[in-house]
């Protein structure tokens, strides 16, 4: 690595420096130097390899315009090349102030055009660069502080650094003299005059003062005489314009730049309003008391009001009493817990208005009223009830015999009127007038399907005549046993019913269609259910001999010709022999098509292994 030498030490400019500061700004600063002695007239070193407690002697002293800033540290060095020979010539130089000796951010940086000697030397001011020199809080805390040098050339690295010991912190002391930086003359007491063209003096005149012991002092007047603020301190009150109670307490108004005041009342935009806080007049908020309302623990405000307007006119827009806790809108003098002078309107989904009894409504509709009601003796328990159009709700007990009209007689009860019954007739009720049977396999019996007759009238119902199917697939359809059939043997009672059971055999793969006929004393005598049917399926069975072999099942080939079932069965049995409908060819539900004559060989197979096919057996689908 190069050898280098540095010498700092404080430049003077006129500072006035205590003593101390003064022997220190003399202090050198040597480390890690060879060492020169003076013999050496020179001053080139004899041994470049000296150990590095070594001294530098010191640069002599150098003075200093008046006009140069004073916060300079000179620094002296010399440079070598790699091969250890002086540098020559004029160099930029980058100095650098670091905390440590190592690592960390710089504290302070400059770069100097240095022109070098014929040895290598050269002698540098640092913070000539600088308007303002080396700054003083860089050396402020009096911690320590190291020096580094980096020739500005390619491939150059930033040299060993050098730890700056007693001189540089000098720089602090020259601000001993100084208040905030500024000298003592900053703050003499400026001498009052005596008019113009009179003399001066340096005298403060006497100024008497009137302080009262909790009051904040203000100066009174201009030549410093202190007396009470209007601010007063009793223990942890503070009060302004009167002596405090609360934490804060103001006799007066208070008025910030964007609104908030209070005052004497008065409801015009922007107004200040006694025993009131009110947030910008014309969006105002207020909160209004009485006039000299005592504010005490509990009894603050007696009404809060919200106030409204276009910035010409305010109007209270909502009250709250305090002592009601009633709040008005568009009032203010509500009546109830919350009075509404104008529409109230509920919007969005989900809205509603829940009541004491837990009554939730969304509407105003139907909305149900508890009344009052006192039957008739003539109206027993049990009543059915229709709706009278234009005079109330007719009611008739289950046996038909007492009757009664409900109206609204006021706005708070119901009043149950005597009626007179009406002629007791039957009335039939159909559960359906009309049966779809799904599609069922040629000849065979469909599920039952019924038809419920239910006596709503008041008499009872009777039939002249048992239940009878009619149509083009008549013979197709029948009627089976049920548990209270409708026949002519028995009567259906009021409220009571009877039913019919019907099924469905098709005898071809057509629609079909029929009819079912009641007849009975009710008005019309007479009622009819259709009866409607999806096509049936052809289907063709096959049977023959099981195999006594346990496990065989039985795979089916079919075909439209003799002997061409081909080699893929169409379907797996397990028996053959249980009947015609246990191993049977349906086309997989879709049915067989009609007048085609289809060709079916079988095979029996155990462990996978077919045996050789059965003898052919043909069946001609009929039509239709």
């Amino acid at each position: 690595m190069p050898l280098r030498r540095a010498i700092v030490s404080v430049l003077s400019l006129g500072l006035c420096l205590p003593a101390v500061a003064r022997a220190n700004a003399r202090a050198q600063i040597a480390q890690d130097f060879p060492k020169e002695t003076s013999g050496n007239s020179a001053g080139k070193p004899q041994n470049t390899q000296a150990p590095a407690s070594d001294v530098v002697r010191p640069a002599p002293p150098v003075l200093f315009s008046p006009a140069r800033p004073s916060r300079l540290l000179r620094y002296s060095g010399e440079l070598r090349d790699a091969a250890g020979q002086p540098r020559t010539g004029t160099v930029a130089l980058t100095f650098s102030i670091y905390a440590g000796q190592q690592g960390g951010a710089e504290l302070w940086t400059e770069t100097q055009s240095v022109a070098l000697d014929a040895e290598g030397r050269y002698s540098v001011l640092l913070g000539s660069t600088k308007s303002e020199g080396m700054p003083l809080g860089l050396f402020a805390t009096g911690a320590p502080r190291w020096l580094a040098v980096k020739v500005e050339l390619p491939g150059e690295v930033e040299q060993t650094r050098v730890l700056l010991v007693s001189v540089p912190y000098a720089l602090k002391a020259s601000d001993a003299d100084t208040l905030g930086g500024k000298p003592a003359s900053s703050y003499a007491m400026a001498s009052s005059g005596a008019g113009a063209g009179g003399t001066q003096t340096g005298k403060k005149p006497a100024t008497t003062n009137t302080e009262t012991e909790g009051f904040i002092p203000m100066f009174t007047n201009s030549s410093g005489a202190l007396g009470n603020s209007l601010i007063e301190q009793v223990g942890t009150a503070i009060g302004i314009g009167e002596s405090p109670v609360q934490t804060l307490d103001v006799n007066g108004g208070i008025r910030a730049s964007t609104g908030l005041a209070t005052g004497s009342r008065n409801t015009s935009a922007d107004a200040i309003n006694t025993n009131a806080l009110f947030l910008n007049g014309s969006n105002a908020m207020g909160v209004i008391g009485t006039s000299n309302a005592v504010f005490a623990p509990g009894v603050l405000f007696t009404t809060v009001s919200f106030y409204g307007g276009n910035g010409t006119t305010t109007s209270e827009r909502m009250t709250l009493n305090g002592t009601t806790g009633n709040i008005g809108i568009g009032t203010v003098t509500p009546g109830g817990s919350l009075t509404v002078a104008g529409n109230m309107q509920l919007t969005g989904t989900g809205s509603s208005i829940l009541f004491p009894d837990g009554t939730l409504r969304t509407s105003a509709n139907s909305i149900s009223v508890p009344l009052s009601v006192s039957p008739p003796s003539n109206l027993a328990s049990g009543t059915s009830s229709q709706v009278v159009t234009g005079t109330g709700i007719f009611l008739q007990s289950a046996n038909g015999s007492s009757c009664g009209l409900l109206v609204v007689s006021n706005s708070s009860a119901l009043t149950l009127n005597s009626a007179t019954c009406p002629t007791a007739v039957p009335v039939v009720q159909l559960s359906a007038e009309l049966l779809n049977f799904p599609a069922v396999l040629v000849n065979t019996a469909s599920s039952a399907m019924t038809v419920t007759v239910t006596n709503v009238g008041t008499a009872s119902l009777s039939f002249s005549a048992n239940p009878s199917i009619s149509g083009p697939s008549a013979a197709d359809f029948s009627t089976s046993t049920s548990t209270t059939p409708c026949s002519t043997s028995s009567a259906v009672t009021a409220g009571s019913n009877c039913s019919v059971n019907l099924i469905f055999t098709p005898s071809h793969s057509t629609v079909e269609l029929a009819t079912l006929t009641l007849t009975d004393n009710a008005t019309p005598s007479t009622q009819l259910v259709q009866l409607v049917s999806a096509p049936g399926i052809h289907w063709v069975g096959l049977s023959g001999t099981n195999s006594t072999t346990a496990g065989v099942t039985y795979n089916v080939y079919r075909g439209t010709s003799s002997g061409g079932e081909g080699t893929t069965p169409i379907f797996t049995c397990t028996t053959l022999e249980a009947s015609p409908t246990t191993c049977m060819d349906t086309n997989m539900g879709a049915g067989l098509v009609a007048g085609v004559t289809y060709y079916y060989t079988v095979t029996a197979v155990l462990n996978t292994v077919p045996s050789a096919p059965s003898n052919e057996a043909m069946a001609t689908i009929p039509i239709p």
